[in-house]
């Protein structure tokens, strides 16, 4: 975290402020004032934090992790009926990223990002753990390939900023999207 205490960083706080200020008026809107839109609200800072930090030392913080984590703990408490969505939501894509991660003895995955994955699968579940890899993974590949194709040269990829964008995306209209896909594609 002291990498990210450099002197002029004032521009990337207030940036980050006023991020947070919208992701919460946009979560106030589609949720209202309850549980899960503060539990949201938490998150989405949380995830903000976590992509600040990802991009400028290229690690995860697990402490961070642990927050998102005990936020989808709240959210399972809030939603006991549909419990077994959120744990397999915890294991499914965090378990495809331990797998990656061991094969390439982390070279290819971070083992902050299997965490990270591991606490939105409980906060999100199943379904929508699965749109937030899709969508990180497309926006990994657009911005990061755009990157390195008007620079010219190779950068780190830092994941957690995807994996985060992503999740917000899913938390906000993951629902809407999940029926959009099923209702355009899966229609008989």
């Amino acid at each position: 975290m002291a990498a990210c205490r450099k002197k002029g960083q004032g521009g990337r706080l207030f940036a980050f402020c006023i991020l947070q200020v919208i992701l919460w008026l946009i979560l106030l809107q589609e949720y209202g004032a309850d549980w899960y839109f503060l539990l949201c609200g938490i998150c989405c800072g949380l995830l903000s934090a976590l992509s600040m930090v990802d991009l400028a030392i290229y690690e995860l913080p697990p402490e961070l992790n642990l927050l998102i984590a005990f936020c989808g703990a709240g959210r399972l408490m809030t939603d006991l009926g549909h419990w077994y969505e959120y744990l397999i939501g915890a294991v499914l894509v965090s378990g495809l990223f331990l797998a990656i991660g061991l094969i390439s003895g982390g070279r290819a995955m971070g083992f902050g990002d299997v965490k990270m994955m591991a606490a939105l699968g409980l906060f999100l579940g199943w379904k929508k753990i699965l749109l937030v890899l899709l969508l990180a993974c497309v926006l990994g590949v657009l911005i990061h390939g755009l990157r390195m194709i008007i620079s010219k040269k190779e950068h780190v990829l830092a994941f957690g900023p995807y994996l985060a964008l992503g999740a917000v995306v899913a938390m906000i209209w993951g629902d809407r999207v999940i029926d959009w896909y099923i209702g355009t594609f899966f229609t008989f």
